[in-house]
């Protein structure tokens, strides 16, 4: 569906890798730029000298922005059951009878010009249809965006949000991760974004922040933020599917604390590290295509995610860095990975924990793994 990009290679060490996973701060003029790409990449390179390993999931402070006041403390809420996921409007519009569609043109002629406006009267059940155009401070938009609970926001998902571009972020304090610069942000269950596309260019800047809830995010773009297309953290499990994470300056997707939820379906291209997974992290990634990043996902902490029916390739240095006492579940005998690994610049697998892994029934083409990885 989407062309791969040519980047150069570049090969830091394995202690380097481990600074990649979700410490919030970026120092782009210290950090080289991927060739093809108008983003910095993670800055492993300059604060892997002052901070230890083992060391990764810790709170740092973003630089406050002058004259910025920052919106919200999100509230972190233990997310429902899985199933809960499915029919995320219907339900509350049947309880409360107030269900709407809401219509914003940031060029005009329709209820409102702003998607700042329809989220200040947005109640669960209503959608909010955004029309094509550029959703931005310039267009009166006042970032961050705060979804409400039970609320679905839907732009043109047959173009998997290509035209409806949201781009821009402002100051969110964040329960876990302390003073972010976001775009939207989610703390609050049943909630569905859909046919969009998001960028954040701001220093530091994030796509979409999701504290908490299970919110379903499908038919999207995230891509050119500063920092991470979509960062998942608290006890937040979200669906995202069929969704596009290109060149953004840090991860594709971050996932920390006690994070987890599935993502399934989409495709990581042109970025630092497709995937970052730290904290005690647990999401399933599946069917993905996970291509041509500087590296293709970095796993540690205590982090556990699983991973079926993978495509790993062309990534610059690595498919795959496992750090700390991270234990990815890449397959077994009974319910072997069926991820491909193909031609990845210096392994496939890398793996730097203590512990042997299991990887078992995965597809290993034109490289090697490293550690102690058991395919059979």
């Amino acid at each position: 569906m989407y062309h791969l990009l040519q980047q150069s290679l570049s090969r830091p060490t394995v202690r380097r890798w481990a600074i990649a996973l979700i410490i919030p701060i970026t120092i782009a003029a210290t950090v080289p730029k991927a060739q093809g790409s108008e983003q910095d990449i993670v800055p492993a390179d300059v604060i892997a000298d002052v901070i230890d390993s083992d060391v990764i999931d810790v709170d740092v402070d973003v630089i406050d922005v002058p004259g910025e006041t920052p919106r919200g403390i999100g509230e972190v809420v233990e997310a429902p059951e899985k199933g809960a996921i499915a029919d995320i409007a219907s339900e509350d519009s049947n309880q409360n009878g107030t269900s709407r569609i809401l219509q914003v043109n940031p060029n005009g002629g329709e209820t409102f010009g702003t998607l700042t406006e329809a989220l200040a009267i947005a109640q669960s059940g209503d959608t909010i249809q955004l029309a094509a155009g550029t959703y931005s401070a310039e267009t009166g938009e006042q970032f961050p965006l705060i979804i409400p609970k039970g609320v679905t926001i839907v732009g043109n998902e047959n173009t998997e949000g290509k035209g409806v571009e949201i781009i821009g972020g402002g100051a969110f304090i964040s329960r876990t991760f302390a003073r972010q610069n976001v775009a939207l942000v989610v703390t609050q269950d049943n909630i569905k974004i859909g046919g969009i596309s998001v960028s954040n260019p701001n220093i530091r800047g994030t796509g979409l922040w999701i504290e908490s809830g299970n919110p379903v995010v499908q038919f999207s773009r995230f891509h050119q933020s500063h920092r991470d297309g979509i960062f998942v953290t608290g006890t937040a499990r979200p669906l995202i599917k069929n969704s596009l994470f290109h060149k953004n300056g840090g991860n594709g997707i971050s996932v920390a604390r006690n994070g987890g939820g599935e993502i399934r379906d989409s495709w990581f291209q042109d970025t630092g590290f497709g995937l970052a997974i730290g904290g005690n992290a647990n999401p399933k990634v599946i069917n993905n295509n996970i291509v041509n990043n500087n590296d293709g996902l970095v796993v540690s902490g205590s982090a556990r995610p699983m991973l079926r029916g993978n495509v790993i390739r062309k990534n610059l240095r690595s498919g795959m860095v496992a750090i700390s006492n991270a234990a990815p579940d890449l397959g077994t005998a009974a319910d072997p990975g069926q991820n491909q690994w193909i031609d990845n610049g210096q392994y496939h697998f890398q793996n730097a924990t203590r512990a042997a892994i299991l990887a078992v029934g995965n597809q290993f083409n034109g490289g090697a793994n490293m550690g102690s990885v058991i395919t059979q």
